[in-house]
C-alpha cells in the first residue's frame, strides 16, 4: 500500500506522535510510555510514519531512536494553505456581511426612534384616496381644522416639485406650510419634506398606499431629525392632530362614495 503524508496525519495517535517527536528524538520505548495503548500498537503507528517518509529511525546500541522529518509535512502544509486562504477569505466576507447587517440594524433602530407612524384602513378605493392626497383642491378640504381655510400658494405634484399652503390661525397670524416632493410612486408611495412652522420643521413625510379590495390601507410616517425632537412632537399632540386630519379625510371620502 502506498503511504503518504495525508495517511500519516489521518490518525489522531499518529498526529500526537508527530507532535511529540517534533520537540525531541525519542526511543520507541519512550514513545510507547506516552500512550495508554500497547507497545505493538505504537510500533505499528511508527512503522506507518516511517513508510510515509515522516520518520527517521536510527539504531544506537540496543535502542532505536525516532526523529521526525519536518520536510515530509510540506505537501500537507501546501494543501492546507490553499484552503486556509479560501476560508480566511470566506470568514472575512462573513464578518463584513455581519457588520453590514449590524450597521443596517442600528440604522433601522435609529430611524425607528425618529419616526412617528399612523396606519389606517380607509373605506374608499385607492383611486379616490390617491386623488385626495395629490390634488390641491381636495387637500385643502381636509388638511386643516374647520374654519381655517388653507390657501394654495403652490402645488407642483412631481419629484422635485414644491407645495405651499397659507393658513390663517384663530389669533389672526398667518402661517405658511411647505415642502418638496422627493419620491412619488403612482398610487403606492409619496415622500416629501415638510415644514409646518412654527410647530414642526425639517421633517420628512412618507405616505404608503395599498389597495385592499374596495378599501385602501394607508400608512403615514413622519421622520424627524432626532429622537428627542420626535418625542417632543409626539408630546405636543402628533397623534391627536394628524388623527383629526385623517378623520376629516375619511369624512371627505365618504361624501365621494355615498
Amino acid at each position: 500500500m502506498r503511504r503518504d503524508v495525508f495517511q500519516a496525519i489521518a490518525d489522531p495517535v499518529r498526529r500526537e506522535i508527530i507532535d511529540l517527536l517534533s520537540r525531541e528524538a525519542l526511543t520507541v520505548k519512550e514513545v510507547a510510555e506516552k500512550f495508554a495503548i500497547s507497545r505493538p500498537a505504537i510500533s505499528k503507528h511508527l512503522k506507518i510514519l516511517e513508510e510515509c517518509g515522516m520518520l527517521n529511525v536510527r539504531q544506537e546500541g540496543r535502542e532505536r531512536y525516532c526523529q521526525i522529518n519536518p520536510k515530509s509535512l510540506l505537501p500537507a502544509f501546501l494543501w492546507i494553505k490553499q484552503y486556509h486562504q479560501l476560508w480566511e477569505d470566506r470568514i472575512d466576507s462573513f464578518e463584513q456581511y455581519v457588520n453590514t447587517l449590524q450597521t443596517t440594524q442600528n440604522k433601522m433602530s435609529e430611524l425607528e426612534n425618529r419616526t412617528l407612524t399612523i396606519e389606517k384602513t380607509l373605506h374608499a378605493s385607492l383611486d379616490l384616496v390617491w386623488q385626495a392626497w395629490t390634488q390641491a383642491e381636495h387637500i385643502v378640504q381636509w388638511w386643516a381644522p374647520p374654519g381655517m381655510n388653507p390657501e394654495v400658494l403652490e402645488h407642483d405634484f412631481r419629484v422635485g416639485g414644491k407645495w405651499s399652503y397659507s393658513m390663517k390661525m384663530p389669533n389672526g397670524e398667518r402661517y405658511v406650510f411647505e415642502g418638496t416632493y422627493r419620491e412619488i410612486v403612482e398610487k403606492e408611495k409619496i415622500v416629501t419634506s415638510a415644514d409646518f412652522k412654527p410647530m414642526t420643521v425639517n421633517v420628512e413625510m412618507h405616505m404608503h398606499f395599498r389597495a385592499e379590495g374596495d378599501k385602501t390601507h394607508f400608512t403615514f410616517k413622519v421622520v424627524h431629525e432626532t429622537a428627542e425632537y420626535c418625542k417632543q412632537q409626539e408630546e405636543m399632540g402628533f397623534y391627536n392632530g394628524w388623527g383629526s386630519a385623517f378623520e376629516r379625510l375619511e369624512a371627505l371620502l365618504n361624501t365621494w362614495t355615498t
